[in-house]
This record gives structure tokens, C-alpha cells and sequence, in this order.
């Protein structure tokens, strides 16, 4: 009996043995086939590398990187000349005489930068004359008294949606 345990044993442990054999050359079989495939990912049409291709493609982003870098400078740079150019700007027509005769021919115009700097132009048409006077603002604020459309104006002008920090 003990010999025919040992004989089973054997038997196992030859067929454990081949089971492994065939593992193995699954195994290897498949680390082949891989090889085949990393080979043909590795390498493109031309025979350029994926390695070189990534230093490329790291090259370049890092070009557009400083690029950006580059134009957003810029782009604060011009933003802030711009917040010397007129941006706002407000219109008001209207009839300065008392018996209401003729049109609104007369106006006040507010051109204002971001800072409310600028001008307001005025001009006061009549039957026999019209007149253009300016007055400067700095802060929204003129030296000279303003008229009731003057202030619309600027009040018109400073309600527009212009583009802050």
C-alpha cells in the first residue's frame, strides 16, 4: 500500500511537472507576443521612437507655455494703456429753451476713460447760433459747475459694463 501511495505521488508530481512546462510556455508565449506588440507601438511608420516623439511633443509645450506666458503679459500690458482710452460714453439730447419749440438739437456728450477721466462737449443750439463749450473731468468731477444734462450724461456714461481687474 505504501508503494502504491508513493507511486500516486509520482504520478502528481509528474503531472504538476508538465502542467508547469505548459504554464511556462504559455508564459513565454505571451511575453513574445507582447514584445511583437511593444515593438510596433515603440516604433512608428518612419522608425521614429515614441521616446523622441514625447521629447518633442514636451519641446513644444513647453514653447506654447512661454508663448502664453509672452501674451498674457501683453495683454495686461494693453489693458492697462487702455484704461487711458475712452470707453465710456453718454448722450444726452434735449431742448434747453422754455416755450419748447424746434427739437432736441442740443446735447451733452460725456467721453470718459476708465478712471472717469475725459471731457463733457456741449452744444447749445438756438434759432440764430449754437454754441460747443467742453469742460474736463478728472474723477467724474469738473472744476466748472455742471448742468442738470451734463451730470445725466455722466451718469449715462458710468452705467455702461466696461471690463475691470
Amino acid at each position: 500500500m505504501q508503494e502504491r501511495f508513493i507511486e500516486n505521488y509520482q504520478i502528481l508530481g509528474l503531472f504538476l511537472s508538465f502542467a508547469s512546462i505548459f504554464l511556462v510556455c504559455i508564459c513565454l508565449w505571451q511575453i513574445r507576443k507582447m514584445g511583437s506588440i511593444q515593438k510596433k507601438f515603440l516604433t512608428g511608420k518612419n522608425g521614429a521612437d515614441l521616446e523622441s516623439l514625447v521629447l518633442l511633443l514636451q519641446q513644444k509645450i513647453k514653447n506654447l507655455e512661454n508663448e502664453s506666458l509672452h501674451a498674457s503679459g501683453e495683454i495686461k500690458n494693453l489693458q492697462k494703456t487702455l484704461g487711458f482710452a475712452v470707453q465710456k460714453i453718454g448722450l444726452i439730447r434735449y431742448n434747453p429753451f422754455e416755450e419748447r419749440q424746434g427739437g432736441n438739437y442740443s446735447f451733452s456728450l460725456a467721453l470718459l476713460d476708465s478712471h472717469n477721466n475725459g471731457i463733457i462737449l456741449t452744444n447749445m443750439f438756438g434759432r440764430q447760433q449754437s454754441r460747443v463749450y467742453t469742460k474736463k473731468l478728472s474723477d467724474g468731477k469738473s472744476e466748472t459747475q455742471l448742468t442738470e444734462e451734463e451730470n445725466q450724461a455722466i451718469h449715462l456714461a458710468n452705467k455702461q459694463n466696461i471690463y475691470k481687474d
